[in-house]
Order: C-alpha cells, then sequence, then structure tokens
C-alpha cells in the first residue's frame, strides 16, 4: 500500500520540479529581454527597476518581483539602490500589473505583463501541487499506523 502513496507523491513532485523548470526559463527570458532592451536604451534613466527571481524550497515554488529605488546623490557618490518589497494581493496568484508598472519603463510593461501572465498560471498549479502532496503524506501517514507507528500492510 505503500507504494501507491510514494508513487503518488514521486508523480506530484516530479510535476512541481517541472513547474519550477518552466517558471525558470520564463525569468530567464525576461532577463535577456531586459538586457537586450537595456542594451539598445542607453542611460541609467532607461534602465528597469525591477528585479524578478525564481526559486524553489522544497516543492514550493517563488516566483517574485522587487522594484528598485536609488536614493542618495550621484553628485556626492552616495547613490545606491534599495529593494521594494511588491506584495501579491491576498490569496492571489498574480502581482497587480499597476504596482509592477509604478517601477517600470515604458518599454518593459509589455514584457512584464506577459510574463506575470505565465508565472500566475505557474503559482497557480504549484500552490495546487503543495496541498495535493501535503494531503497525500498525511493519508499515508494515517493508513499506514496502527496506533503503534508499525506499516499495517
Amino acid at each position: 500500500m505503500s507504494k501507491n502513496y510514494d508513487e503518488a507523491l514521486d508523480a506530484l513532485e516530479g510535476r512541481a520540479q517541472q513547474l519550477f523548470d518552466a517558471a525558470y526559463q520564463i525569468v530567464e527570458r525576461h532577463w535577456q529581454l531586459v538586457r537586450s532592451m537595456e542594451a539598445k536604451h542607453r542611460g541609467w534613466e532607461n534602465m528597469s527597476n525591477l528585479q524578478l527571481r525564481c526559486e524553489k524550497v522544497g516543492n514550493s515554488i517563488r516566483a517574485d518581483w522587487c522594484g528598485i529605488k536609488w536614493i542618495g546623490s550621484k553628485a556626492e557618490g552616495t547613490r545606491r539602490s534599495v529593494r521594494i518589497f511588491i506584495a501579491k494581493p491576498k490569496g492571489a496568484y498574480a502581482y497587480t500589473l499597476s504596482k509592477l508598472f509604478a517601477f517600470a519603463k515604458e518599454w518593459e510593461k509589455p514584457m512584464i505583463e506577459d510574463t506575470e501572465a505565465q508565472l500566475a498560471a505557474i503559482r497557480r498549479e504549484a500552490s495546487q501541487l503543495v496541498k495535493a502532496i501535503t494531503a497525500v503524506r498525511t493519508v499515508k501517514r494515517g493508513v499506514l499506523r496502527d496506533g503503534t507507528g508499525r506499516d499495517e500492510s
């Protein structure tokens, strides 16, 4: 009986890895486009003020944005960047585009919209997968114990 649960977990965890790989590729493609466009639009005023990252911890996938704000004086040499956390609405899988666009340059808005739509779909499925993995693990623990912690099969 344990084998069935293990196979189910393997399948779910495999799908989580596939989703992470897809999200990572989306993020990489986004960064390639940003670097390409920044090369065409010289000057600090045309550089992107958004950062996107993708990471996987256990079976949880994060693909999140932060804004970059510049503080200090260029003339005095005290200018530095500060990351600004951008929150998704509670219970949502997608960022509010207006919050992302507040940091975006005009040339990157279509890229951001496309990238975020793809990542939102991945976040939604990944969230459901984590819940399914947790449920299968919980059921497996409950079914395989007869009160003494021994396998009933």
